[in-house]
């Protein structure tokens, strides 16, 4: 469903959030890392946004 949810609204950041979460709670961090990576690229649209966007940051460098 996250999957479904990133190609149906493509800059809703908490999804991104999510699913990268998942991909390293299911031991996949290549694409944990992937989703992360996009995430931190994706614009500010909501004020949640910034937040999601540096903790986001903050998994990409656990993972790296």
């Amino acid at each position: 469903y996250l999957e479904k949810c990133r190609q149906t609204e493509p800059y809703y950041v908490l999804n991104y959030l999510i699913l990268a979460k998942s991909y390293q709670a299911n031991n996949n961090p290549t694409k944990a890392i992937e989703v992360t990576k996009q995430l931190v690229k994706l614009p500010i649209r909501t004020p949640d946004d910034a937040t999601l966007k540096t903790e986001g940051q903050k998994l990409l460098d656990s993972l790296q």
